[in-house]
């Protein structure tokens, strides 16, 4: 009798499933906007950003006020123009004599007395840099003329090196003497092991990995909200409620039709996430555990997401509705997921982590960021937190879908 009952809810699961994904299938805007349109914005705006950047121009003036100083000035614009150059500017540098007035977005003033005090063992020369307002190039151009400005201190404090040693008659080396430290940097994990760089860089990646568990919530919430809300609105629910198949039949055929269209979602965004922070900074490394991780817990955070949706579509009127309140919960997700990009969640104190911990999503990015940190133990209590979390609210959501309930709310 049991064996019956199993496979006849197997066969209504399977109808509804299959109705809900050929709708999906017929609704090609939402499968555009939710897995082909990430796709190609994020890398798309991260090549746009990449090729305006690229496309600046900014005019820098070098005005030599020291008629000593041509010298420098001339080696001053040609360091400046290289490492604008590796930092994505173009730069069209003018060298002026004081007496002429010019136009430039970065000036560089090198007043009188600057040769005088350069060349003198205890002197101290000064540069005059302004930049303009508001210009962002500017400000990329201003740290490669500190750059450049560095790289000639250091060649003059050499060259005063050894004029004091030839003065005392000793031989020196001017780096021991700038840099009596030297600094050595490692790094290890969260037990005390040494860890290689290259799992520094897994968990950098780790982390924009935990934000982009943002975009798994949304599609999930507005399929659900449109599943439920959205065929009571169509006049089409009555029809799929009078037929042969039990409320737990319907209800999981569409919360399994949810999850995958959120899995779909989930994946698209996270490969335009990523693909989007590599054109913008450069190559990310990724392990198989943060992977298995990170696909682990976008599955059952979808699956948390379509039960919260789910109780809150079987108690609105309206699709509009329950969007408005389910934005609620995305915003929720929001906080706990932009907050794990900038802030390391296992080290708040214990009054805001057990606060945080009440939520379903924090569970969801600590897991992977325990794996960035290769931290089994916390990967398993996170996601058994998180598989309590869903069976607990799938739950609530079957109590809660009630076939009288939504025919008749108004």
């Amino acid at each position: 009798m049991r064996r019956l009952m199993l496979d006849l809810l197997v066969r209504e699961f399977r109808v509804v499933l299959w109705k809900e994904l050929l709708d999906l299938s017929r609704d090609y805007r939402t499968i555009i906007a939710v897995v082909v349109l990430p796709l190609v914005s994020l890398p798309s705006l991260a090549l746009l950003a990449g090729f305006l950047a690229a496309s600046q121009s900014v005019s820098v003036a070098v005005i030599i006020e020291d008629e000593k100083a041509f010298d420098i000035a001339e080696r001053l614009s040609k360091m400046v123009e290289e490492r604008a150059g590796r930092l994505g500017v173009h730069v069209n540098v003018t060298v002026t004599k004081g007496s002429e007035v010019t136009q430039a977005d970065v000036r560089i003033t090198i007043p009188r007395g600057f040769h005088g005090n350069l060349t003198r063992l205890d002197g101290q020369a000064v540069v005059v840099i302004s930049k303009l307002v508001g210009s962002p190039a500017s400000d990329i151009v201003y740290r490669a003329v500190l750059e450049a400005l560095y790289d000639i201190s250091v060649d003059v404090v050499n060259e005063r090196i050894g004029r004091l040693a030839s003065i005392a008659n000793l031989t020196v080396n001017p780096n021991s003497l700038r840099n009596p430290i030297l600094v050595s940097t490692g790094y290890h994990l969260a037990g005390g092991a040494p860890a290689e760089e290259v799992q520094a860089e897994v968990a950098a990646t780790a982390k924009i990995l935990q934000f982009s568990l943002f975009f798994v919530a949304y599609p999930a919430i507005v399929f659900m909200s449109d599943a439920i809300v959205g065929e009571r609105e169509r006049r089409t629910i009555e029809k799929l409620l009078v037929a042969p198949i039990s409320r737990g039949g319907i209800l999981a055929g569409k919360m399994v039709a949810a999850t995958i269209l959120g899995l779909l979602a989930a994946l698209a965004d996270s490969i335009a996430l990523l693909a989007f922070f590599y054109l913008a900074l450069g190559a990310l490394k990724i392990s198989l555990t943060v992977a298995l991780a990170w696909t682990l817990s976008s599955l059952m955070t979808i699956t948390v997401t379509v039960a919260i949706a789910t109780i809150i579509a079987s108690r609105s009127e309206t699709v509009r509705s329950a969007q408005v309140m389910s934005s609620i919960v995305v915003m929720i997700a929001m906080a706990i997921y932009f907050s794990a990009l900038i802030v390391d969640l296992t080290k708040l104190p214990s009054w805001i982590s057990l606060a945080l911990q009440l939520i379903p999503f924090t569970h969801s990015a600590l897991v992977v960021q325990w794996a960035s940190l290769g931290d089994l133990n916390g990967i398993l209590r996170h996601l058994a937190i998180l598989a309590l979390y869903q069976l607990a609210l799938s739950y609530i959501s079957i109590r809660t879908f009630n076939s009288e309930r939504l025919i008749l709310i108004r």
